[in-house]
Order: C-alpha cells, then structure tokens, then sequence
C-alpha cells in the first residue's frame, strides 16, 4: 500500500485491488523507527492480551505487557482498593476467571489505532463451569462485550490498559442480579 500526504490525511490506494482509502496520517505505519512496534504488531498484540483471557489460547503475558504494566479495569481488584491492578495481580485474576469460564471465545468488531493507543471492541462468550464472584457454577452460556484501550511503550509492549464491559449484562445472565 502506498500513502501520499492531503492535508492532514492521507490517500492511500492499492493497485492491485483498485481501492482508494483515506486515513488520518497519524494512523498510517506508526512505529517504523528501528525497534518500534508498527500499527498492525500493536493490534495484533492488543488481539492477543484480550484473546489471554480465553484459557485455551496460549500466550505469554510478559511477552504482551511492559515492566510496571497496569489494568484499569477491576480497581476493586486492586491490593490499595483504587489505583488499576498491576500484571502479577491480573494473571491471578485471568487465572481464577479461566477456572470460572474454560474455553471462552473472543470475537472481535473493531480497532482503532491512535498514536501508541489502540482500542479494541470485542464480544466474550463463556459458559460457567466453575465458581465466579462467590456463584456456583451455573452452566449457563452467556456473552458481553466490551472495548480496551492500550498504551504502548516504545518497545512494542503494552503499558497500560483501560477496559470498559458489560458487566451488567454477564452479572444478570448468571442469575447474580435482577
């Protein structure tokens, strides 16, 4: 794909497919100094710290995330009760939610790349076949979705997350609230 500057965005085409596309240049091939992580590895990284949470896909999280990594997802969660949760505090948390929802699947909507942020829409649909939040298991099948936004440090690895889901949605399934 070739990009030529239009003001503040830029004229992408492809030959072969006869495409035209107009991006903003902030979003075209980021991360192309030597050593930096391109537009496409951050997504793909950011694809694979949310498809962690299914137990059946393997992955590594300290190859994902950067030294001193924080969820601000589950502030509750967190050992001081308001800051976002650290890496080893999250691995504990994606360990107990793998024993609740085994095998959980993770499609995925959209991905917006902004500067070192992308954010990611996705859809998480599990069965519960183990305890969760004090709940016995119920066996029921239930789907929520959610977006997560990560910041990435200039080695390719995510520094710091922001999670919006539906908890609502997953806590009314299982029978958790009305």
């Amino acid at each position: 794909m070739k990009g030529r500057p239009f003001g503040s965005w830029v004229v992408a085409a492809t030959a072969a497919m006869g495409i035209l596309v107009m991006v903003p240049s902030n979003t075209m091939a980021q991360g192309t100094e030597a050593g930096e992580a391109t537009m496409e590895e951050r997504k793909a990284t950011s694809r694979k710290s949310i498809q962690w949470w299914d137990s059946t896909f393997q992955v590594d999280p300290d190859s994902l995330f950067a030294s001193g990594y924080t969820n601000n997802q589950e502030p509750i969660a967190a050992s001081d009760g308001e800051k976002g949760v650290p890496l080893d505090e999250l691995k504990a948390i994606v360990a107990s939610y793998h024993s609740a929802f085994p095998g959980t699947k993770v499609a995925f909507q959209m991905q917006i790349v902004d500067g070192n942020r992308v954010a990611t829409h996705w859809t998480f649909t599990g069965t519960q076949k183990g305890s969760y939040e004090g709940l016995a298991p119920t066996g029921k099948t239930v789907t929520w979705a959610g977006i997560s936004i990560d910041e990435y440090d200039a080695d390719g690895r995510i520094k710091e997350t922001w999670v919006v889901w539906d908890k609502f949605t997953l806590f009314r399934s299982l029978g958790l609230i009305e």
